[in-house]
C-alpha cells in the first residue's frame, strides 16, 4: 500500500466519517469493517461533539438492532457493538 502523507481540515475529516458511518450503517459488506477501522484510526482527531455525533449514531443503530427493528447478521452486530464499546470507554 502507498503511503499518502497530507493535511486534512478536521472539519472535513469529520465531515467524510460521518457521512462514511452512516453509509456503512446497514450494509451487509466489507464496507462495515472498513468503517469500523477508519473510525477507530481517525476519531480522537476530531472534537468530543463531533464524536458524541459519530456515537449517538452507532448508539442508535446499535440499540435499534437489539429491539430486534433490523435483522442484521451477527458477524456485522458485533463489529458495531464492538465498535460502540470502544468508543464509549474511550469517552470515560
Amino acid at each position: 500500500m502507498t503511503s499518502l502523507s497530507t493535511q486534512v481540515v478536521q472539519e472535513d475529516l469529520y465531515t467524510l466519517l460521518v457521512g462514511q458511518l452512516r453509509y456503512s450503517l446497514g450494509r451487509r459488506s466489507y464496507i462495515v469493517g472498513v468503517t469500523a477501522d477508519l473510525v477507530r484510526k481517525y476519531a480522537r482527531d476530531l472534537t468530543a461533539n463531533q464524536r458524541d455525533t459519530l456515537l449517538a449514531d452507532l448508539r442508535r443503530h446499535v440499540e435499534d438492532n437489539r429491539r430486534g427493528l433490523m435483522e442484521e447478521p451477527r458477524d456485522i452486530a458485533e463489529v458495531w457493538s464492538g465498535l460502540l464499546d470502544e468508543m464509549e470507554a474511550a469517552r470515560a
